[in-house]
C-alpha cells in the first residue's frame, strides 16, 4: 500500500463527533448489562464448583468470596467512566479485562453479544473516543475535534463483519427451507411476552402469523437479505437513511421476539458511527512519522483480517458445523440453529468388565453448564476428562468414561452426537479439525 492510500483511508481528518456518541451509547448499555448480568454473579461463577475452559486459560478460576460481586462492581463503574469519558483510556482498559476474564471464565456462558462487547472494548482502547462530550475534554482541554479516519473505519468495519457474516451463515440449506425459524416461532406462540400495554398489544397482533408458512419464510428470507447487505446499504449515503430505518426496526423486532439483552441496542446506537458530521474548520491532526502511519495502517489491516479469517475457518473442517460445534465460535452464527436434548448421561465403569454406573451431573454443573455441554462435543470431553481425574482420586484405577448424548437439530430425526461405544477418558480432541469420535449429522 503506497503512502498517497495510506494517508486517504486511514489519516484523513473526520468529525470525533460519531466516536463520542457512540462511547457515551456503548458504556450506558454496558452498565445496564452489567446490572442485568448481576443476580446470576454468585450462581453461574462459584468457585466451589466444575467450570469449562478455554484453550490456554484453564488457569482462570473465579474470584474466592465476593470477588466476584466486587468484580461486577468494578466493571460497572469502568462501564460507567467510558460513557462520561472520565479517565477514559484507564476505563477502557479496565472494561476490557474484567469484561475479558468473565468471558473466558467458562465456555458454557459464551454469547456472541459478549464476544463482540470485547471487541469493541479493545478498539475504545485503542481510539481516541474522549475528544469531545467527555469530562476528559474538559480536564485536560482538548482544542481538537477531529480523529484519523481510520478510527471511523475500524468500527465501521467491525459493525459491518458482524452482520455479513451472520449473512453468510444464513446460506444453509436449512435456514432456505425455514428452519429454524418455523420452530422457534411456534414456541413463541404461545409465550406470554412480559408486562406492558404495547408488548401485550403487539403480541396479541402478531402471534397468530408465527405458525404461518408464509410468515416463517418472510421471516427467513428478510432476515438473511437484510444481514447480507445493510453494510453496503450503510456505507453508501444515497442508502443510509433506509439503512437507518431497516436496521431500527429489525432489531426491535428481534429485542421483541428473542430479548438478547442489549445487543439489539448495541446495533441500533452503532448507527451513529454511520452518519456524517461535519468537520470543524480548525481541525488538525498530529503529524505522524511515515514508520508510525506504517505501524497503523498494518495494525488496522492484521485486525481486520484476523476478523475474516476466523469466522471462516469452520468451512476448512468437514461436516456440519451447526451440529459438531467445530469451528463456530467466534463466527458470528447467530439463531441458525434449534436443537432438543432428548438424553445426556455419562457412564462410568471401573473397568472393562464391571457394569456401568450413570453420573449424576447436578452434583458438578448447574442447569445451564449441563444444557449447554450436551450441545458440545469440547465441553463433554472436558467433563469427561475431569470426571476421570476424578474418580482416579477416589481409587478408581483405570475409570472408562462413556455417554449417551442424543439430540435432534431443526427437526431431523434423533441421533448420537457422541460414539457411545468410545471411552472419552482415553481420547483428545484436535487442535483443529474434525474428532472422529464425533459421530457426524445424517
Amino acid at each position: 500500500m503506497n503512502r498517497r492510500c495510506i494517508d486517504t483511508w486511514f489519516f484523513n481528518p473526520v468529525a470525533a463527533k460519531p466516536l463520542a456518541f457512540f462511547r457515551i451509547l456503548f458504556g450506558a448499555l454496558m452498565l445496564w448489562q452489567v446490572v442485568l448480568d448481576f443476580p446470576l454473579v454468585t450462581q453461574q461463577y462459584n468457585p466451589d464448583t466444575f467450570h469449562f475452559s478455554y484453550p490456554f486459560f484453564s488457569f482462570l478460576k473465579p474470584w474466592p468470596g465476593q470477588g466476584m460481586t466486587l468484580h461486577y462492581w468494578v466493571m460497572g463503574i469502568a462501564a460507567a467512566g467510558l460513557m462520561v469519558g472520565a479517565w477514559y483510556r484507564l476505563c477502557a482498559f479496565v472494561f476490557l479485562v474484567t469484561s475479558l476474564y468473565v468471558f473466558l471464565l467458562d465456555p458454557a456462558y459464551y454469547q456472541n453479544h459478549y464476544y463482540l462487547y470485547c471487541l469493541l472494548a479493545f478498539l475504545f482502547l485503542v481510539i481516541n473516543a474522549d475528544r469531545v462530550f467527555s469530562i476528559d475534554c474538559w480536564r485536560k482541554k482538548y482544542n481538537n475535534q477531529a480523529v484519523p479516519s481510520w478510527q471511523i473505519l475500524l468500527l465501521r468495519a467491525q459493525i459491518i463483519i458482524v452482520y455479513t457474516f451472520a449473512g453468510i451463515a444464513k446460506l444453509n440449506p436449512d435456514w432456505l427451507h425455514g428452519e429454524p425459524m418455523r420452530m422457534e416461532l411456534a414456541m413463541r406462540s404461545y409465550i406470554p411476552y412480559g408486562e406492558g400495554a404495547f408488548r401485550a398489544w403487539a403480541a396479541q397482533w402478531m402471534t397468530p402469523f408465527f405458525t404461518q408458512e408464509w410468515f416463517v419464510y418472510m421471516i427467513s428470507y428478510s432476515g438473511m437479505v437484510y444481514d447480507l447487505s445493510i453494510g453496503f446499504l450503510l456505507l453508501h449515503p444515497k442508502t443510509r437513511v433506509l439503512a437507518f430505518i431497516l436496521t431500527i426496526f429489525f432489531h426491535s423486532l428481534t429485542k421483541f421476539l428473542f430479548g438478547l439483552d442489549t445487543f439489539p441496542l448495541t446495533m441500533i446506537a452503532s448507527l451513529v458511527l454511520f452518519m456524517d458530521f461535519k468537520l470543524p474548520r480548525r481541525a488538525q491532526l498530529p503529524k505522524w512519522t511515515e514508520s508510525k502511519k506504517q505501524w497503523i495502517a498494518l495494525f488496522v489491516f492484521c485486525y481486520l483480517l484476523i476478523q475474516i479469517i476466523v469466522p471462516l475457518r469452520h468451512f476448512l473442517i468437514p461436516g456440519n458445523c451447526l451440529w459438531t460445534e467445530e469451528g463456530r465460535t467466534f463466527s458470528w452464527q447467530m439463531k441458525i440453529s434449534q436443537r432438543g436434548i432428548k438424553r445426556c448421561d455419562f457412564w462410568l465403569k471401573e473397568s472393562e468388565n464391571e457394569l456401568p454406573i450413570k453420573v449424576d451431573l447436578r452434583k458438578d454443573l448447574n442447569p445451564r453448564q449441563a444444557g449447554v455441554m450436551a450441545l458440545q462435543p469440547k465441553l463433554i470431553l472436558q467433563y469427561a476428562h475431569y470426571l476421570r481425574d476424578k474418580f482416579k482420586a477416589q481409587g478408581v484405577k483405570d475409570p472408562v468414561i462413556t455417554t449417551e448424548v442424543i439430540l435432534t437439530m431443526n427437526g431431523r430425526p434423533l441421533q448420537y452426537l457422541i460414539d457411545p461405544q468410545v471411552d472419552l477418558a482415553k481420547v483428545q480432541y484436535p487442535w483443529f479439525g474434525h474428532a472422529t469420535w464425533v459421530v457426524q449429522l445424517q
